[in-house]
């Protein structure tokens, strides 16, 4: 009886301590050039764990970059409506993880090209203030302990360049808090979906 408390005791202290180990998350992102890419690591005291999800896509173009800026404007609209769409969850996370996660390296390069000089210039005058707001924002939601920036123009031609590096640290145990608080929000989406539909069922 005494050596099972011991052990069990011992199991309890090992799962208090692994909950309470910090996670580096690591977001490499690059976009331009022939190849996209987005690698998503995870490691603990430098080692990696778990899963690394990598995607790459290629960019099919012709001779002579071909930016299409219509189609960047739409894919931040369809994330606007996405975030619209699950701004309650969003938000519970984000307040949750205030102060409880730190951003360990955060580095930004970006080229930006249109093929006229003032709208290039224009357009890299934007790209300033939204990265700006977007970092004020987080020196205000985190510790940001390192952080890099860096957004050039290119007047020769077309082309737009981006890549980011960020290095994120969080208690497993904060994970397993917004898995949870996630798992909650698409069961109580679900069943309000299920709901509705029987609703609309009765009335047919």
């Amino acid at each position: 009886m005494f050596y099972s408390i011991i052990f069990g005791l011992i199991v309890l202290t090992l799962i208090v301590l692994m909950l309470l180990l910090k996670v580096n998350i690591v977001i490499e992102y690059s976009k331009g050039g022939q190849n996209d890419r987005f690698v998503l690591s995870f490691f603990v005291l430098k080692r990696p764990i778990g899963f690394t999800y990598k995607k790459h896509e290629q960019n099919k173009k012709k001779k002579g970059v071909s930016i299409d800026y219509k189609k960047i404007i739409e894919n931040i609209e369809k994330s606007k409506g996405q975030y619209e769409k699950n701004q309650e969850i969003i938000k519970k996370i984000l307040n949750y993880l205030k102060c409880r996660i730190s951003i360990e390296r955060l580095e930004l390069k970006t080229v930006i090209g249109t093929g006229n000089a003032s709208y290039t210039a224009i357009l890299t005058g934007i790209a300033w203030s939204a990265v700006g707001i977007l970092v004020s924002i987080l020196h205000n939601f985190t510790t940001v302990k390192d952080k890099r920036v860096e957004i050039k123009p290119d007047f020769a031609g077309k082309k737009f360049n981006l890549e980011l590096y960020c290095i994120l640290k969080v208690k497993i145990v904060y994970i397993i808090v917004i898995g949870l608080m996630i798992l909650k929000h698409l069961i109580k989406t679900k069943v309000g979906f299920i709901n509705v539909k029987k609703s609309i069922a009765v009335y047919k």
